[in-house]
């Protein structure tokens, strides 16, 4: 199933959610010849740059702060307050995350039948195993304010066919 991130931007006031509105077609053929797409969705996304992990050996043993490691298979590691446990930050997989949470939405509304505008923009159709869905929610204000700068690492798949949900 195809899909194409047609805007990649932050829902305004929202202090950095990302926007991103996908469109889906059924095959790449469909695609390919320019077919309308089935379906069009638009995600809100809270998405971070960096996230914060315990350090661990190659073996699987986490550090704590005074050095020392631990096995995380040991019942008594329960037990060592959170705050002693050595951390190091990492970069997110922000692209891997997006396509993960796109390919979850895609099994949802294949499993159902979904077709037409689940945007909520009530004035274009949305249908749930072909009857029409009322929706409701307002527009979204959006912009490219990028505070968390996340929506810039999406860049590479805005208005590209990607093959992967």
């Amino acid at each position: 199933m195809p899909y194409r991130i047609s805007e990649a931007s932050t829902l305004k006031g929202s202090g950095g959610l990302a926007y991103i509105l996908v469109d889906f077609w059924r095959t790449a053929a469909a695609f390919d010849t320019g077919a309308p797409p089935i379906l069009t969705n638009d995600f809100i996304m809270q998405l971070q740059r960096e996230g914060q992990r315990i350090i661990t050996r190659t073996d699987g043993w986490f550090k704590l702060t005074d050095g020392t490691f631990v096995d995380p298979a040991d019942p008594q590691t329960e037990d060592i307050p959170s705050n002693l446990f050595a951390r190091e930050t990492v970069q997110r997989p922000t692209r891997q995350e997006v396509r993960e949470n796109i390919r979850a939405y895609w099994q949802r509304a294949k499993a159902g039948r979904w077709s037409g505008d689940h945007t909520g923009d009530a004035s274009k159709p949305f249908r749930i195993d072909g009857v029409r869905v009322r929706q409701r929610h307002a527009k979204l204000l959006r912009d490219s304010s990028d505070p968390l700068g996340v929506v810039v690492r999406l860049a590479p798949d805005v208005g590209v066919r990607v093959d992967d949900a």
